[in-house]
């Protein structure tokens, strides 16, 4: 522990305790291709006294961030795939149902954006990055995260239209 603890105080890593306990913390280093050091900061900026951690389920299931904020428990799960599956899908589902977290995000590389269930949208991750405050703060409700969604699938749909 005493190695890492400077690399956690430089910022080129983040040390997550298991939500709940009974695990060992996860470390995550900055140069990853996952997104999540640069989500976690963001997050910071917009709520400093943000508290992280992980979670898994049964059968290895992870939710790779949990973000206890003024505004609840949020997860996120991250994808390089274009196209979550049910896999991806399944431990925001669990952790909602467990009331580990309230909402959820899964953020992928791909360029559609839709609801999974009632507290979780899947989305580019470009689309988190570009306006984080607005997905944390301010579209909460489901009529102004839907309105945020078909958003990005018409610009998607009208880039490519302009592409053909």
């Amino acid at each position: 522990m005493r190695y890492l603890r400077p690399l956690v105080d430089a910022g080129s890593a983040l040390l997550l305790p298991c939500y709940g306990g009974g695990r060992r913390p996860l470390l995550i280093a900055k140069d990853g291709s996952s997104g999540i050091m640069s989500v976690a900061e963001i997050v910071r900026k917009l709520f400093p006294d943000s508290v992280f951690s992980w979670w898994m389920a049964p059968r290895r299931r992870r939710v790779h961030l949990i973000a206890e904020t003024c505004c609840g428990r949020i997860g996120f799960c991250f994808t390089s795939s274009p196209l979550p599956g049910r896999g991806t899908w399944l431990p925001l589902t669990l952790a909602l149902r467990q009331s580990v977290i309230q909402r959820g995000f899964l953020l992928h590389a791909g360029d559609a954006a839709f609801f999974k269930e009632r507290a979780i949208i899947a989305m580019p991750r470009a689309a988190f990055i570009e306006e984080p405050s607005a997905w944390m703060l301010y579209r909460r409700t489901l009529k102004t995260a839907r309105e945020a969604v078909w958003r990005i699938n018409r610009e998607r749909l009208a880039a490519w239209a302009a592409h053909r």
